[in-house]
């Protein structure tokens, strides 16, 4: 990313982490550009191009909850944030349409930035 380390407080990815062909080097940058503290937050629904989108992503049986898993395991294993939380921020969970959000904070002060480097 063309920006300088520690630039920003919050980074989000909108329906789109399905297509990334290398998510750890995208997560490694996000960690990189957020300030100590920093938030990611990545939000997706079941509106999903399965033909366009990663063979982890359209993989999984269970839309929506295994992707959380997926976006969660991409944080942990680029290093350098807190676990991750998820949020269901459907409009009505009874219906077949979802909202998710996953959002994790990158590990803060010097001891970590050593630690990730």
């Amino acid at each position: 990313l063309p920006y300088e380390d520690n630039s920003f407080d919050f980074v989000t990815i909108s329906f789109s982490m399905e297509f990334y062909i290398k998510p750890l080097e995208l997560m490694r940058e996000i960690r990189r550009v957020l300030k100590p503290a920093g938030k990611v937050i990545v939000t997706f629904n079941q509106y999903t191009w399965l033909k366009k989108s990663v063979s982890i992503w359209d993989s999984c049986g269970d839309l929506g909850h295994s992707h959380v898993w997926i976006i969660g395991a991409y944080c942990h294993y680029s290093t350098g944030f807190e676990p991750p939380q998820a949020i269901d921020l459907s409009p009505d969970p009874k219906n077949s349409k979802f909202l998710y959000a996953v959002m994790a904070t990158k590990v803060g002060g010097a001891a970590a930035a050593i630690k990730y480097l």
